[in-house]
């Protein structure tokens, strides 16, 4: 199983649509979000796995476009 993941800013209800067409079109990708609300800013982290390696990365490429402008590069340096 290949895994990539993406941490974002926008909260969780936000991003459930761009979630729901990722996975409506990479069904192939299991799709997990998990908030985090210990440290601010408030992050979700998108987790996705896949033994599709294409898949995996078109649905990642998909995700980075769609959750731009919230993108976390690094998300362990958030205050605490």
């Amino acid at each position: 199983v290949h895994s990539e993941q993406l941490t974002t800013t926008a909260s969780e209800s936000t991003i459930a649509g761009i979630l729901t067409e990722a996975q409506r079109t990479w069904a192939g990708v299991e799709i997990g979000s998990y908030p985090k609300y210990d440290r601010k800013p408030y992050t979700v982290t998108v987790t996705l796995d896949s033994r599709d390696t294409a898949a995996l990365q078109a649905c990642h490429a998909f995700l980075r476009t769609a959750l731009a402008d919230g993108l976390v590069s690094d998300p362990d340096k958030r205050d605490p």
